[in-house]
């Protein structure tokens, strides 16, 4: 198709070239039909190409083939336009206004049943004052948002509908964090749809910043990116009903905040959240506190027909109780990034953005006493987190992190049993009498207060808005059985040679009958498979890999879990309820002692203690490493009688591939509830 391009100077793509949350439109610089390549102009995307992405072609005459199609050329001055029915007294409207209203420190006025639209930037913007109001407004064309409100306090957007912008809709910023201050502006009773028109991505409709906004009984829907994005403290969601969105993009929201410990306070409570599932089904959440949020209260929620109902990104003192997750693929995910791929954050934008507030002050350790201990308590650690009485139906619940249950409260979960919906085959999710929820403690959905109601202060009423045919949610994996039989054992065999820890592991000193880690997590083959060795002597166990890779893309280097890198996990087999401790080896000859799998930050040093680790990349298809892990580190002394739960996992960062000596059925390569055994052979 692009052979048809060529001689075009004004075509552009837009495309989700690296991250599928992040899109950006480039010019076509060149067309090159025999090479099958396109050369893009301007600056290069920030976050790089990758295959397999999606874009799609703008702004060509070629292909305007419907009704409703333009293009600009901009060299010659001119737009080729379709209307989208013949014209007859209507006009044909050209935005050049930059703003329709822009109002300065304006106080105690009311905009009552305006149309607003055709404006290149936001149709309206609001700066301080105090108690102004728009109601029963359509705002509708704009080349980037419908209402932007920055300080002030009190503003108030109400009964309107809001279509067709640019970029998102209504942003409400305002308060004062320091002294925590709210500036009260609201948004209620609103349509928001077809938003994100020209920026697909980071277009949400409502964006909530500073302190104390709210944003109560709206509908938000039909649009490729977030509805609904916060930041700051102590705002009220509560009662909006919010549908197929994110529609272009994955790994998004519908509800979203992010990194953020100091973002405390906000309460996210009794909204429908339906029908959300990504670009092509791949896969969105309903509710998402991504990269460590904390200090969120998510109440009284219903989430249906979304890939993932919510997700904890490693984030403490969150509570997530009362919620009703049905049809979804899978239900409850807390992770622990903080102590894995996502730590370097910690000390760097984590505690920036923490320190940059007064959390150690009386009115913050008042209003949030969690807080002020964070840098003092394993502050990576997802602890504190609330997961209660829930009920999740035809949804894969418990996708929760040791560490999330450990230093956490999971408790009376409604995650086994048939609910006792009204009706859910038409979206009746009231519960009857005798569902087994009530004695749990669950409380009523008020439905009657969901969604849009009829007010004279409505733009329209009734409001139409179905469902936008978009994959279905995939379903909920089949639960996972361990395969039958004993678990596997791999034998570490004496020490028959002197070895060197230098990372090049030979046969004179290992031996030739190397055993294979070949599989994936679910304990499928993996298709590129790593050999090691395991030996021990009465002071220490000795380990040496050697991993083939692609050649073609170069090894990571960098000591990052999740980039190329070997783990050794393992338990001490004679102290009861021991935890599991993780080493972590690197092809540029640096290793780590990990608190992933639960393991306290002392327990982690202690298993560091006097191991020697070395690396070697002897040519661009392979690299290899040896270790000498003391006993006296793990805490105990090998005997023939012994059997170690143990397990060797190489991340082969190319290929995008866990190869694993024993598949965990599990997400977390060190889980040892299904793995291995290692016993200490005569």
């Amino acid at each position: 198709r692009p052979t048809r391009w060529q001689g075009e100077t004004e075509g552009w793509l837009n495309g989700f070239w690296f991250w599928d949350w992040a899109e950006e439109a480039q010019p076509i610089a060149a067309i090159d039909p025999a090479k099958q390549q396109i050369t893009l102009g301007g600056k290069p995307h920030p976050f790089g190409y990758r295959k397999g992405q999606w874009y799609y072609a703008l702004n060509l005459l070629g292909e305007l083939d419907q009704p409703g199609e333009w293009m600009i050329d901009r060299t010659q001055g001119k737009l080729y336009f379709w209307p989208p029915e013949p014209i007859r007294d209507d006009k044909v409207v050209l935005s050049r206004l930059p703003t329709a209203l822009r109002l300065q420190d304006v106080s105690h006025v009311r905009f009552q049943g305006l149309v607003i639209e055709a404006t290149r930037d936001h149709a309206v913007t609001v700066k301080g004052g105090e108690d102004v109001r728009f109601e029963g407004c359509t705002i509708r064309n704009t080349g980037m948002r419908a209402i932007v409100i920055t300080g002030g306090k009190q503003h108030a957007v109400v009964g309107c509908d809001i279509c067709d912008t640019g970029n998102g809709a209504v942003t409400l910023s305002g308060g004062d964090r320091a002294t925590l201050t709210p500036a009260g502006h609201l948004l209620e009773n609103t349509w928001i749809h077809r938003y994100g028109r020209l920026k697909r991505t980071f277009c949400t409709a409502v964006d909530l910043s500073g302190v104390g906004q709210i944003a109560r009984r709206n509908l938000i829907e039909d649009a490729p990116y977030i509805a609904l994005w916060f930041s700051g403290n102590d705002h009220l969601v509560e009662g909006n009903e919010i549908h197929s969105v994110c529609y272009e993009a994955n790994d998004s929201g519908a509800i979203y905040a992010g990194r953020d410990w100091s973002g405390c306070g906000s309460v996210i409570r009794n909204n429908y959240i339906h029908d959300v599932t990504g670009f092509e089904g791949r896969g969105c959440n309903g509710i998402y506190l991504d990269d460590m949020f904390s200090g969120t209260e998510v109440y009284g929620n219903v989430i249906v027909r979304v890939t993932r109902a919510f997700l904890i990104g490693g984030g403490r003192d969150n509570r997530i109780t009362n919620n009703i997750m049905a049809d979804c693929t899978y239900g409850m995910h807390i992770d622990n990034r903080g102590l894995g791929w996502a730590k370097d954050s910690v000390p760097g934008v984590m505690t920036q953005r923490l320190k940059a507030v007064p959390y150690t002050s009386d009115l913050w350790r008042q209003r949030y006493p969690w807080l002020a201990k964070t840098l003092d308590d394993e502050p990576g650690c997802p602890k504190g987190n609330v997961v209660e009485r829930n009920i999740s139906w035809h949804t894969q619940f418990d996708r929760i992190c040791a560490q999330a249950k450990t230093f956490g409260t999971i408790a009376d979960n409604l995650t086994d049993a048939d609910p006792g919906f009204v009706d859910c085959a038409k979206d009746d999710y009231r519960l009857r009498p005798d569902s087994p929820a009530w004695k749990l403690g669950f409380q009523p959905i008020p439905w009657d207060q969901i969604g849009l109601y009829r007010s004279p202060q409505r733009a329209s009423w009734p409001v139409h808005h179905p469902v936008r045919p978009n994959p279905a949610p995939p379903a909920p994996p089949a639960p996972k059985k361990v395969v039958a039989g004993p678990p596997p054992v791999c034998q570490a065999t004496p020490c028959t040679a002197a070895i060197v820890i230098d990372g090049m592991p030979s046969p004179e000193e290992w031996g030739t009958a190397p055993m294979k880690l070949d599989q994936q997590l679910d304990r499928s083959p993996t298709g590129l498979p790593s050999q090691a060795w395991v030996r021990y002597d009465r002071d220490a166990l000795w380990i040496a890999l050697d991993n083939p890779v692609d050649p073609a893309t170069p090894l990571t280097h960098e000591a990052k879990w999740g980039q190329d890198a070997v783990e050794i996990a393992l338990r001490n087999p004679v102290v009861k309820d021991s935890p599991i401790l993780v080493l972590r080896g690197f092809p540029g000859g640096e290793f780590v002692s990990s608190t992933e799998a639960g393991a306290s930050a002392e327990q982690a040093e202690q298993a560091s203690k006097g191991v020697t680790f070395a690396a070697t990349i002897p040519s661009p298809d392979r690299w290899r490493c040896e270790w000498r892990i003391p006993f006296a580190a793990l805490g105990f002394v090998p005997k023939p009688e012994l059997r170690m739960p143990f397990n060797l996992t190489v991340r082969k960062n190319a290929s995008h591939r866990w190869v694993l000596w024993s598949g965990t059925l599990d997400l977390a390569t060190w889980d040892l509830r299904h793995g291995g055994l290692l016993e200490f052979a005569n």
